[in-house]
């Protein structure tokens, strides 16, 4: 009987039986028996195909009744956390809580790598679209067991998913942030995440070829930045591999209708990136039309930390005049990469100085609602270092703009938050180590298009995040990182000298990174722009003879 209710669960997830029918006869079955694990895993795989959370959990507490001490329970408490509704941050505390019960959880696996991505499969399994948080518990897993290649498949995961995150913050005039690139449909990609995602990726992929999901999570990587050719071959080997999933015959109730669909999708997908840009910019589906932005508008450059004031402007590609010919293009589009490149210049070539404490007294400032505090910063572990001013951020009245640092206890992290007018300020958590090496977390992102090189590793993360995951985020960075590398040693910060010093160093590493190359790849497509595979290479171009001309050789 059970096997005959396992063969119709099937057949219904691929469509081809009645639901109700089949939810009838397992119900019946599981009054008979409602001991039975099997059956109950049964109704779950309905009732999660159908969204039907309540009746899906009722099983799984029954599950836990059976057998207290079994994966269930742990089950049980991670749906229940991703149905808290973990994608808004209506308090900053109580997100602190869910996540630090979240991670209790998993480190009771934490000895454990398989039990550990099991409980990450559930997770994603959840329903539950957040990737800051996927991102912190992955690069938590990723820590605990960093030679573990299906956890680091889970990070790759997650950092491919944050590339197709759109941005918490949209421009006034609806006109797309700096940091993103548009797509063939007019969708935004994070191009300064893509970089790394691709990196990480092409990791996961080394140590398992054919995986269809990691081939599929890098195409559509690759078709989000413009590189159509390597997202139709991943593509069409997702679709390859999804294909032969389909054929096995010990896969659960409904998974092989599950990896033909995926194959289909791939396949078709694969024939549109063969077209290039104009066959993917019109709709193949009837609710997918384009996107929302129109490509070829440029942002003016906003203010925030890192970055010098000073008169800023705007440039708009628009789109192909009619009658234009390609080499007109070209040439339209080489002009306008020499204008960006200019406008670039306060990043490329930021305004020497050494950060310096303010003169001021705290009592004396005007603060943005809602500037961390010192208690704030406190139960983070950090404490007040100084309040500060750099020569960069000073307007040319004279005005000083106060910027507070904290350090952590141990010196490992600082940070400095930047006020960036009466109700605006800016965030931004780094950690040097005795290599050369930063990792840095800001909350810039779509406030701008300029990572820091492969030495100075910088995460934005959006304005809207609240400071205590931005901090977790960091952390969570270094553990990674120190995980696979324990050799890897922190420069402490521990008195203002110290993190002036650091600052120093830090400006030093990102000039000679700026005068290497100019921007790199994904910095260049982090400019919305028309035709980001054309416009990229040229701005690449334009901000590094602009570069030699204002530093030419021995200069």
């Amino acid at each position: 009987m059970n096997e005959d209710l396992s063969v119709l669960v099937d057949a219904t997830l691929a469509g081809t039986h009645d639901f109700e029918d089949t939810w009838r006869k397992l119900k019946a079955a599981i009054e008979g028996t409602p001991g039975s694990r099997r059956l109950r895993r049964l109704r779950m795989a309905l009732a999660r195909a159908a969204n039907l959370r309540d009746e899906y959990l009722e099983d799984l507490r029954a599950l836990v009744q059976i057998d207290p001490r079994g994966l269930a329970a742990l089950e049980l408490g991670l749906q229940q956390f991703a149905w808290e509704g973990v994608g808004v941050d209506l308090d900053p505390a109580a997100a602190g809580r869910r996540l630090t019960r979240l991670l209790g959880l998993l480190n009771q696996l934490g000895s454990d790598a398989k039990r550990l991505t099991w409980a990450l499969d559930v997770w994603d399994g959840s329903s539950v679209w957040e990737p800051w948080w996927r991102l912190q518990i992955a690069l938590h897993a990723a820590a605990l067991h960093p030679a573990d290649p299906a956890l680091q498949r889970h990070l790759a995961l997650s950092w491919a998913q944050l590339v197709q995150h759109p941005p918490a913050l949209e421009s006034p005039d609806g006109r797309p942030p700096l940091g993103f690139t548009l797509d063939a449909t007019g969708n935004l990609c994070d191009a300064l995440v893509a970089g790394r995602a691709l990196a990480a990726l092409d990791e996961a992929l080394a140590a398992s070829p054919g995986d269809p999901e990691l081939l599929n999570a890098r195409a559509l990587v690759h078709q989000g930045v413009s590189r159509f050719v390597a997202a139709e071959m991943d593509f069409a080997q997702a679709g390859r591999a999804w294909d032969r999933e389909s054929d096995r015959t010990d896969l659960p109730p409904g998974e092989g209708a599950r990896a033909r669909s995926y194959a289909d999708r791939a396949f078709a997908l694969a024939q549109r990136c063969s077209g290039g840009r104009d066959t993917l910019s019109r709709p193949w589906l009837p609710d997918s039309g384009g996107g929302p932005h129109t490509p070829g508008t440029l942002f003016s450059m906003p203010t925030f930390p890192g970055i010098p004031t000073g008169k800023q402007t705007s440039g708009k590609s628009g789109s192909s005049a009619p009658g234009e010919s390609s080499e007109q293009q070209q040439a339209r589009l080489a002009m306008l990469a020499r204008a960006v490149a200019e406008q670039l210049a306060p990043l490329l070539d930021p305004v020497a100085g050494r950060w310096r404490e303010a003169r001021r007294t705290p009592s004396d400032l005007s603060m943005p609602d809602g500037l961390p505090t010192d208690t704030a910063m406190d139960e983070a572990g950090l404490a007040a270092l100084a309040w500060a001013e750099h020569p960069s951020l000073d307007d040319p009245s004279g005005g000083r703009v106060p910027c507070h640092v904290w350090a952590s206890r141990d010196g490992t992290v600082t940070v400095v938050a930047v006020t960036l007018g009466a109700d605006a300020f800016a965030v931004e958590a780094s950690t040097e180590f005795t290599d050369g090496r930063y990792v840095i977390t800001s909350n810039a992102r779509g406030r701008t298009c300029m990572s820091g090189g492969a030495t100075v590793d910088v995460l934005h993360t959006d304005p809207t995040l609240a400071l205590e995951r931005m901090l977790a985020l960091h952390r969570g960075r270094l553990a990674a990182l120190r995980a696979r590398q324990p050799a890897l040693k922190v420069r402490p910060v521990r008195s203002f000298a110290d993190f002036a010093d650091a600052q120093d160093r830090q400006r030093a590493a990102e000039l000679a990174h700026r005068r290497a190359c100019g921007l790199d790849e994904f910095e260049a497509l982090a400019v919305p722009a028309e035709l980001p595979e054309v416009f990229a290479p040229m701005l690449q171009g334009a901000a590094l003879a602009w570069l030699k001309e204002r530093y030419p050789a021995g200069g």
